[in-house]
């Protein structure tokens, strides 16, 4: 009786949690992405506050598809979308990441910036953040925004890249992250 209400339980928190994309295969590295497959990248959204897409939109940086990141009007709410990377089983753990994003503006709206948030996570995106960093872009023009150092963490074959959008609308473009 225990193990069923135990496997309820597991099965109830899941449901709950926040679904992540990603690959039907663990990654090796380099990873370049310039969200082709959005399939890889998974959103979350406020309706009637934020919204996200990951498409074939004008103006973007390298490739058709891009992601589009609206918190627009300002308010307290964020625009995210999720990446998550696994390791092959048998590769070892690797000790720490670098990686960046290709970020702009949406020149459309009538705010002159917007504010950028770039997180990774252990595990999943619930898991503990393991980097982040802000950055605010007041120009318009892409520029290349780097991650914080990140460090793999050690009881965790995955991790979960996280790019947050808030007071205002992000175009992101060419993803890349390397371990080592």
């Amino acid at each position: 009786m225990r193990s069923i209400a135990a496997a309820t339980a597991l099965t109830l928190a899941a449901a709950t949690c926040l679904a992540i994309a990603s690959p039907a295969h663990a990654e090796t590295f380099p990873i370049t992405d310039s969200f082709d497959d959005p399939s890889r990248w998974t959103s979350e959204e406020i309706p009637g506050s934020t919204s996200t897409d990951v498409a074939s939109f004008p103006g973007a940086r390298s490739a058709p598809n891009m992601a589009y990141l609206d918190s627009y009007p300002i308010g307290p709410y964020e625009a995210r979308i999720f990446r998550a990377i696994t390791l092959n089983n048998g590769a070892s753990l690797p000790r720490s990441c670098t990686a960046s994003i290709w970020a702009t503006y949406a020149q459309q709206v009538d705010l002159g910036n917007v504010n950028v948030n770039l997180k990774v996570h252990s595990g999943g995106p619930t898991g503990q953040i393991i980097s982040v960093i802000g950055a605010q872009h007041l120009r318009e023009g892409w520029i290349q925004r780097n991650f914080a150092p990140i460090p793999w963490p050690a009881n965790s074959r995955t991790i979960t890249v996280e790019i947050a959008a808030y007071h205002g609308v992000a175009m992101l473009d060419d993803f890349s992250i390397n371990c080592r």
